[in-house]
């Protein structure tokens, strides 16, 4: 019976062993587990002000984009007003053409004015500006004179108001 005590005893003790390696092992887990939950709230905290930066940087970037949106239409416009300039140059230099011709001078000067309008006026869209197409292309009429005038006044304030849209902070 020694025998069997003793071999008892080993059983005994070897299960000793394994439960306390298997509680050093649940141990170790726990430990490990507690240091992941520790990282995960650093990292979620982390991940958390990465968030922000990125909403931050996406706002920036959208009020970028709406400048530069801003900026291309003002541009546009600016252009366009350059081109009106151009035109009532024109105008005017052909209504300067005509008085001189009517002061028995000669009609160089209007042939040249009427070249530089309708030079002004073919970087335009065709469908704009007729009044002013019938004044370069026709002959010289006063009321002719006087429409175009008008109509290129009209078109110079409806680019001012446009522009002065864009005084206006963004929306």
């Amino acid at each position: 019976m020694l025998l069997g005590v003793a071999s008892t005893a080993r059983v005994s003790t070897g299960v000793d062993v394994v439960a306390l390696i298997g509680d050093v092992l649940v141990f170790l887990a726990l430990v490990a587990a507690l240091v992941t939950v520790m990282y995960a709230r650093d990292t979620a905290k982390v991940m958390h002000g990465m968030a922000k930066d990125l909403a931050k940087t996406a706002a920036t970037m959208k009020a970028n984009l709406l400048l530069a949106n801003r900026g291309r239409q003002e541009d546009r416009l600016l252009h366009r007003l350059e081109q009106y300039e151009r035109v009532m140059h024109g105008i005017e230099k052909m209504a300067e053409g005509q008085r001189r011709r009517d002061a028995s001078m000669p009609e160089l000067y209007l042939q040249e004015a009427r070249a530089e309008l309708l030079t002004a006026l073919s970087v335009l869209p065709e469908t704009g500006l007729s009044a002013c197409r019938r004044f370069a292309d026709g002959t010289f009429v006063p009321a002719n004179l006087d429409s175009a005038r008008t109509e290129i006044s009209k078109a110079v304030r409806d680019v001012h108001e446009q522009l002065a849209k864009f005084d206006s902070p963004l929306s």
